[in-house]
């Protein structure tokens, strides 16, 4: 309780200003910390009533979670705090640390946890998978594995919990640890993107992004203009701020406002970091080792779907960085778009909407009474056309599997 009340004065402080107006920034611009959209999913089949579902595969990110570590608020907190003792703050720049001293009192021992907000959602989309393959649920197996980090073991529990729920009969196992890291945590496990991550050469592209694109004006509104700090620096700081705001709402605490920036500043933001996630999270003009790392997961998930003796839903659970490759190999409308220029990435590649909290790719394979398999995919909650030039959302199960087979060969 004393913690809501220390937030509840911190969010009027922020607010008694009467000489000035704030607007809520939309949420889109939280970029990758964007919550969920359920208000756009199908939720009826798009398959003739002659077919019949028999085997799901189904991959995801965690929901929405906390803050994941006391570092962006630190990373803030150390250079007001420097600033302060050499020439003072700014009034933002001083409610900008009381602001993060109230996050990190409410994150305490919550750092990186699922969020009611992420549970709620891993409940809503358990049941979406019930509602849409009732005859799987009611009398199915269900195998999950997850990703040994908390928040994506939580999210996997209070999935199959909704489906444990939806029956009584739903046999459901689940399984976590770091022996899975191969498949839901390739970016780690893979020493080459890992090399990638830490030493590849997109980095010059991504700087210069960052060096003629996002603006020192937010920063300056804390530090004022005799801190000390560079250019470079004021722009580090501008999106460290970011970063801590656009993980606010995902655990129910502040909405960012133009307080701390505009719009088009907030947006210059996340379209930095969205094409640092373009450039080190997919196929890209420098390199395709990201959708290769992925194979694993793919491979896994063509293995559950052609087993006959295999439990009827496979799921995994994982975090963006296992999406975002795992997706742009799959070749998914809007996921895989490899030729893109740094100023078109916005536009074209919305990390943001493929990877929300909480995303996930649903594959249903589906039978004829003759034996015939056919497939549909659900990304997000969206049936999509998954062949290329093929705008149909239930096609042969052979064509699908051929041509996740092909990029997996492809980008080896």
């Amino acid at each position: 309780m004393r913690l809501h009340i220390t937030l509840l004065l911190a969010i009027l402080a922020v607010a008694a200003c009467p000489a000035r107006t704030y607007r809520t920034l939309p949420p889109d611009l939280d970029g990758s910390m964007s919550a969920y959209t359920f208000s756009t999913a199908d939720t009826i089949p798009v398959w003739p009533d002659s077919l019949r579902p028999v085997k799901v595969a189904y991959a995801a990110r965690h929901g929405a979670r906390y803050l994941s570590s006391p570092h962006k608020t630190d990373a803030v907190k150390k250079t007001l705090e420097a600033a302060r003792k050499l020439h003072g703050l700014s009034p933002d720049g001083e409610t900008m640390l009381s602001l993060l001293d109230s996050v990190e009192r409410l994150s305490e021992g919550k750092w990186g946890a699922l969020s009611a907000v992420g549970a709620d959602e891993e409940r809503r989309l358990g049941r979406q998978l019930a509602t849409l393959c009732p005859e799987l649920i009611a009398k199915g197996r269900v195998s999950a594995v997850s990703s040994y980090v908390p928040r994506v073991v939580m999210t996997m529990y209070e999935f199959c919990r909704a489906l444990a729920d939806a029956s009584s009969d739903c046999r459901v196992a689940t399984s976590e640890g770091k022996q899975y890291n191969p498949v839901v945590r390739f970016f780690s496990a893979d020493s080459d993107y890992r090399e990638y991550i830490e030493e590849g050469p997109w980095r010059k592209t991504y700087e210069d992004f960052v060096e003629a694109t996002v603006p020192v004006e937010p920063a300056l509104r804390l530090v004022g203009r005799r801190s000390g700090l560079d250019q470079a620096r004021l722009r580090t700081l501008t999106l460290d701020v970011y970063g801590v705001l656009q993980g606010l709402r995902a655990f129910s605490t502040l909405t960012p406002t133009t307080r701390w920036m505009s719009e088009e500043q907030y947006a210059a933001c996340r379209d930095a970091v969205n094409l640092r996630q373009y450039l080190t999270r997919t196929a890209n003009p420098v390199s395709s080792v990201a959708p290769r790392s992925a194979a694993p997961l793919l491979e896994s998930m063509l293995a559950a779907l052609l087993n006959p003796e295999g439990s009827e839903v496979s799921l995994w659970f994982g975090h963006a960085e296992t999406m975002w490759p795992l997706l742009s190999l799959m070749g998914l409308p809007g996921c895989d778009l490899p030729d893109l220029a740094p100023s078109d990435v916005a536009s074209a590649w919305r990390g943001w909407a493929i990877s929300p909290l909480g995303a996930n790719v649903m594959v249903i394979t589906l039978e004829t009474p003759s034996g015939a398999r056919y497939a549909s995919v659900r990304l997000n909650g969206r049936f999509v056309a998954p062949l290329p030039g093929n705008p149909a959302l239930t096609v042969p199960f052979q064509d699908l599997a051929g041509l996740w087979l092909d990029r997996i060969a492809a980008f080896r």
